[in-house]
């Protein structure tokens, strides 16, 4: 959804490695949605070249949507993320 977000990130380079967390959310409220949302991340990318890196750690989403007649309340997606990383 297009909808701002704020939140906090911070990082911490140590090495060929790179510390990283972040907290967000938002809350919106219209004539025909109402919703909550809380997005975190923690991980931790090892950079043994200029350009590529790999990664790994946790996110975690939750979201309170209310639709007009529907309601998705309290879900929780959460699980690791590893990947590698490509930078120009």
């Amino acid at each position: 959804l297009p909808i701002p977000t704020i939140g906090v990130h911070g990082e911490v380079p140590y090495g060929n490695f790179l510390f990283s967390a972040q907290f967000g959310g938002f809350y919106f409220d219209s004539s025909g949605f109402e919703g909550t949302g809380l997005r975190a991340q923690a991980g931790v990318t090892w950079r043994p070249y200029d350009h590529v890196g790999f990664f790994a750690g946790l996110n975690a989403i939750y979201a309170d949507l209310e639709f007009k007649n529907e309601k998705l309340d309290d879900l929780i997606l959460w699980g690791p993320a590893v990947g590698v990383e490509f930078r120009f």
